[in-house]
């Protein structure tokens, strides 16, 4: 409806006074709910056109200023090699991105889709991501001994590669082939001396302070260990079992079990499973080590069928 912008003469009939109050009413209507009154609205049935919208690049008058798409529009560059990057030249503007165009300039070779600022920097004596420089961050070490692990001294910056050169420098020996990365062994720090390491360590050669066993939940006290006896109580997790006498020690020569069931299930026939110091069966009873040889039947028992406990203990 078109809204009056002159005062209406009274009008007698009261039918004819309602309807003409129902009609100013909707002349302030907010009909698309943007919370401007359609006589303040440049567009009242788009949310998105009001007085102070952002300008949005789609040939309408978003923020209700008389102006369409405004300080929006992007500019377009020619993109010949359609690497997603254009290059200075003949531009164009509009809300739609033409076919063959980018929106940066910033190709520095605009006939090679390999080069632009997100290309890949080859060791070719090109500019291939378009910084200005050339075959920047290349370096090459020495490898003498030809195992592929370059020596840590001795670097060069120059491309192409050069012979007898690789693009590492991990060698611990570069006149022995068969000492490198490749070769090494894991060692793991033993701080306290206690025979079981912590950290790991790899290196080409072993050393005082490396052992080959981990399982040492703290490398400041050679009590504490993997093989320790864990005294329920006290308070410490001597064999880092995960808290205080929880769980016994069980299991074989090289592993540990959560219980003697399991090491006894994963035991070969004649292996000889172990029990340390710690609950197995009732709970706060201490257990004295105890040895079962997996080999050995009870009376009436297939063969391998049963255990013997050799060693003295509760419960077990």
């Amino acid at each position: 409806m078109t809204c009056p912008t002159t005062p209406l003469p009274l009008v007698a009939l009261l039918g004819a006074c309602s309807l003409l109050l129902m009609g100013l009413g909707a002349c302030n209507a907010d009909q698309d709910q943007d919370g401007w009154p359609a006589e303040e609205d440049c567009n009242d049935h788009d949310p998105e056109s009001y007085p102070g919208a952002p300008e949005l690049c789609d040939e309408e008058d978003n923020d209700c200023d008389g102006q369409i798409d405004e300080g929006v529009v992007p500019v377009w560059y020619p993109d010949r090699d359609l690497d997603g990057y254009g290059a200075p030249g003949q531009t164009r503007t509009g809300c739609m991105q033409p076919e063959g165009y980018a929106l940066t300039d910033t190709d520095c070779d605009d006939t090679d889709p390999t080069r632009n600022p997100g290309a890949y920097e080859g060791c070719d004596t090109v500019d291939n991501d378009c910084d200005g420089a050339v075959d920047e961050g290349w370096r090459w070490y020495p490898d003498t001994d030809g195992d592929g692990f370059g020596a840590p001294t001795g670097e060069r910056r120059v491309c192409p590669a050069p012979a007898g050169y690789v693009l590492n420098r991990l060698d611990c020996d570069d006149s022995d082939p068969a000492l490198n990365p490749g070769t090494v062994s894991t060692w793991y720090r033993d701080l306290d001396g206690d025979g079981f390491g912590s950290l790991t360590e790899l290196s080409c050669e072993t050393s005082a302070d490396v052992v080959s066993v981990r399982g040492d939940c703290d490398d400041t006290d050679p009590g504490i260990h993997a093989s320790a006896p864990d005294v329920l109580g006290d308070g410490e997790d001597s064999d880092c079992g995960g808290s205080d006498a929880a769980e016994p020690s069980v299991g074989l020569a090289a592993s540990t079990h959560v219980s003697l069931q399991a090491a006894l299930d994963g035991a070969p026939s004649g292996a000889v499973v172990w029990v340390g110091t710690g609950k197995v069966a009732g709970a706060g009873v201490d257990h004295e080590r105890a040895r079962i040889d997996t080999d050995v039947d009870p009376p009436g028992a297939a063969d391998g069928g049963g255990c013997r406990r050799t060693g003295t203990g509760d419960g077990v």
